[in-house]
């Protein structure tokens, strides 16, 4: 198919926005849009604001609005004050500028036949760059009313479930943007990972930042060598240089070189990586000459696709390596793509309510989880029961954490969050561990949630 610059897709659509103040009980003001429409121009659009009220052929709900804004400099925003008063299923919509985004949308658009896509956003804020948004976002949670920039706010129902109204089997697109890969160093971290190479997520959550140099860097320079020093030069104490750019048995050498001259001024060089070819026959050469070299110090770290098993073969048949670099196989899926997740009613004021469907029974009634472990302390059993049992010798684990759409306390710190990880996990049995061996934890149901099955 051939690619759409902005100057085609402008023909064939248009983008309408709905821009507001948000007006804090504070007084607080913060600029935001609620709402994208990008329309083929085929469709009438004498009254811009009727597209509002329009079923799209798809809805997407991205991140934040980037940094789309009105086509009329002198546009002036509407204000919306807290609380709910302000919000309107039918938008006042002006003519938008796009962004790279939007443009994105556009292509995929055209090369689907989608004629209306509404874009929604987790986030009304209005602010291009993921770390003065995050901010923002931060601050105001904090504040009364604050959470009212998402349109998915409990406030905001009606609005919500108005804009997600579509045509008949019409997808929903989700692309959340940096925050995907905010939220894989993040939970990386917690279940065990030493860091990261996402520099706004160290910043964010506090995270140990490592990372290396690029082939691109090594191939700026004339020479491999002049690489190494140029780096070492700059990071003194945290080099690790990738030698696989040409040869990685000459790029060993070369490190030994330049490691062996920032030993003698007080330096260390911290490692090398490898990023391709026999991972095992060439990290035990590398440790050979480092080793040769009088640099035992130095690891050798690697990437390259890189999965749970992979790490484990590799590191079972002998290779040398002290460190792994993973991300995309830790940041995707493959073997599991998809989540199905299904809202169930299971009690109905003090009703309990369940479902008989084929293959899709459900259990009613509000429910606790609870935990037994053996004499050594490892995790022996979990019970599903009802939120109000008691099971002698299990401890439940379920506490509240929101009531009536708001936070109940604090969430815990992110430190405290792995260290629950860290003691969870090491008394977890090791056979539940496996990578190649499949063992079934035992979770079984309480008398209690049996019997009030058969109640119903």
């Amino acid at each position: 198919m051939e690619f759409l610059y902005a100057a085609e897709l402008k023909k064939r659509y248009k983008c309408y926005g709905h821009f507001y103040e948000l007006v804090m009980m504070s007084g607080e003001r913060v600029k935001c849009r609620s709402v994208l429409e990008i329309v083929d121009t085929a469709i009438p659009q004498e009254n811009p604001s009727d597209i509002s009220e329009m079923k799209p052929d798809v809805v997407a709900v991205m991140m934040n609005p980037g940094s789309s804004h009105p086509r009329d400099i002198y546009h002036m925003d509407a204000e919306i004050a807290y609380p709910q008063a302000g919000w309107r299923a039918r938008k006042e919509l002006v003519l938008t500028q796009p962004d790279n985004t939007q443009y994105q949308l556009m292509r995929v658009a055209v090369a689907k036949g989608w004629r209306h896509i509404r874009v929604l956003n987790l986030s009304d804020l209005r602010d291009p760059k993921s770390g003065s948004f995050l901010q923002k976002v931060e601050g105001l949670g904090e504040m009364m009313g604050g959470h009212t920039h998402s349109i998915f706010c409990r406030e905001r129902s009606a609005e919500y479930s108005h804009a997600l109204l579509r045509r008949d089997r019409a997808p929903i697109l989700l692309g959340w943007g940096q925050d995907a890969g905010l939220n894989v160093a993040r939970s990386t971290y917690i279940s065990g990972f030493a860091g990261t190479s996402n520099l706004l997520a160290g910043q964010r959550y506090n995270i140990p930042v490592s990372g290396t140099m690029a082939h691109s860097y090594i191939s700026a320079f004339e020479h491999e060598i002049d690489a190494f020093r140029a780096y070492a030069a700059i990071f003194p104490d945290h080099s690790v240089f990738l030698i696989d750019t040409y040869d990685t048995i000459e790029g060993a050498r070369q490190a030994v070189r330049v490691g062996l001259e920032m030993k003698k001024q007080g330096h260390t060089l911290k490692g090398v990586r490898l990023d391709s070819g026999d991972m095992i026959d060439l990290s035990c050469r590398v440790r050979d000459i480092l080793d040769k070299a009088g640099l035992s110090e130095v690891q050798i770290y690697a990437s390259s696709g890189f999965d749970e098993f992979k790490i484990h073969e590799l590191l079972t048949k002998g290779a040398c390596i002290e460190a792994f670099g993973v991300g995309t196989k830790v940041g995707s899926c493959a073997d599991a793509p998809y989540l199905d997740v299904v809202y169930k009613l299971v009690k109905l004021n003090d009703r309990l309510v369940r479902k008989l469907s084929p293959g899709k029974k459900t259990l009613a009634g509000e429910k606790q989880v609870f935990r037994k472990v053996d004499t050594q302390g490892y995790f022996a059993e979990d019970i599903i029961g009802l939120r109000d049992e008691t099971i002698d010798g299990a401890t439940p684990l379920l506490s509240r954490v929101m009531y009536q759409g708001e936070w109940v306390g604090r969430p815990p710190a992110l430190e405290d969050i792995q260290t629950a990880f860290k003691s969870n996990f090491s008394a977890l049995p090791d056979k539940y561990k496996s990578i190649h061996e499949r063992y079934r934890y035992p979770v079984n149901l309480s008398e209690g949630l049996v019997m009030a099955q058969e109640e119903i």
